[in-house]
């Protein structure tokens, strides 16, 4: 096993090893490994998804200002100019779009 490598590949790698390879109590080691890859690679993703997840915040923080402060300090956050509806198959999707389609105001 080396480097990344797609879901299919090492299902294949997998199989074979288990199957037609080792066999017995060899195959344990093997098993740990790809487990040990798999468990890298959803950690990889996970990570991503925050990152990108952290964009979107960042990015509706700086469109959105504050229209009104009650007394008691709370906030009404209005769109700036340039953010009417946010449009898409659900929320992140939406903000996908507003970013590609306005930018960085």
């Amino acid at each position: 096993m080396s480097g990344k490598r797609t879901r299919e590949e090492q299902v294949r790698e997998l199989r074979g090893e288990l199957i037609w390879g080792h066999g017995g109590i060899s195959s344990l080691p093997v098993a740990e490994a790809h487990i040990t890859e798999a468990e890298q690679r959803g950690r990889e993703l996970e990570r991503a998804e925050r990152a990108k997840d952290t964009e979107r915040l960042d990015w509706l923080a700086r469109q959105f200002k504050t229209g009104m402060v009650y007394m008691n300090g709370d906030c009404i956050f209005a769109p700036n100019h340039r953010v009417n509806a946010l449009k898409g198959r659900n929320f992140n999707d939406a903000i996908d779009a507003a970013m590609k389609e306005i930018g960085d105001a």
